[in-house]
C-alpha cells in the first residue's frame, strides 16, 4: 500500500474523530485514554495511537510507545508534529481553506473509530498488521 493511501486514509480517520469527539491529543490526555484500556469505560478505551517521529524529547517517546504495547494498542508514526496537530485540528483554516496557525502535536489516541470513516479504518488496521 502506498504511504500517499495511507495518510489520506489517516487524515479522514482524524478528522471524523474529533468531529465525533472521540480524539484526544497530547500526552497527558493520550497516557490517560491509554492506561484505562482495561477500565470499565468503553468510550475513553484507546483504538489507535499516533505518534510523530520528530518529537524531540526521546523519553516522550518511549513512553508513549511502552504504554502502547503494554496496553495492546495500534502504534502509527507519522513524520511531523506539524502535520499531526493539523489533522487533528490544531489550526485555523482562511477564507481560501488553507491551513494557518498550526500547533505541532506530539501524539494523538483515537478513543474510538469513526463509524463513518469504516473503510479507512480498516485500511489503517491492514497497514498495522492488527
Amino acid at each position: 500500500m502506498a504511504e500517499n493511501e495511507l495518510i489520506q486514509n489517516l487524515q479522514k480517520v482524524l478528522a471524523s474523530a474529533e468531529i465525533n469527539n472521540s480524539l484526544v491529543r497530547g500526552l497527558r490526555q493520550s497516557c490517560q485514554a491509554m492506561e484505562s484500556n482495561f477500565g470499565e469505560d468503553f468510550s475513553k478505551r484507546a483504538a489507535l495511537v499516533v505518534l510523530a517521529k520528530d518529537v524531540n524529547n526521546q523519553d516522550y517517546q518511549k513512553l508513549v510507545r511502552a504504554l502502547a504495547k503494554d496496553r495492546n494498542v495500534p502504534l502509527l508514526e507519522v513524520d511531523s508534529r506539524k502535520d499531526l496537530g493539523q489533522w487533528s485540528g490544531l489550526c485555523k483554516y482562511d477564507q481560501t481553506d488553507t491551513a494557518r496557525k498550526i500547533r505541532p502535536c506530539g501524539v494523538v489516541v483515537v478513543t474510538q473509530f469513526p463509524a463513518d470513516q469504516q473503510a479507512a479504518s480498516e485500511i489503517i488496521m491492514q497497514h498495522l498488521g492488527a
